[in-house]
């Protein structure tokens, strides 16, 4: 999600933030051959992340209805977050140590 479409809702911009911290300290496991346990750890920590920004950004549309009239991006937040809860930690820590992620 573009930050400018949350404009003043800070909670999900600070989600947003603490996603990416978590991405970069997963890399940095991975990148430093970390153990397998520490890796899967930080995995986890990146779901938690994201299940916390896709939230945020669910309330945000929530107290702001004209955002979402037609519930369409509520509707995209629910599958989403379905996808976030049924991925393992070991497809996230694939998915997300080799290369470029857009948060």
């Amino acid at each position: 999600m573009n930050p400018r479409f949350l404009g003043s809702n800070t909670d999900a911009v600070n989600k947003l933030n603490k996603l990416a911290r978590k991405i970069n300290r997963l890399r940095k496991a991975m990148k430093a051959g970390e153990r397998s346990e520490q890796v899967l750890i930080a995995a986890e920590k990146v779901r938690l992340a994201k299940l916390e920004h896709i939230k945020a950004r669910f309330a945000f549309i929530r107290e702001n209805p004209l955002r979402d009239p037609s519930r369409s991006e509520a509707s995209k937040l629910c599958d989403e977050a379905m996808h976030w809860i049924s991925t393992s930690a070991e497809k996230i820590a694939t998915d997300f140590g080799r290369g470029p992620y857009q948060v």
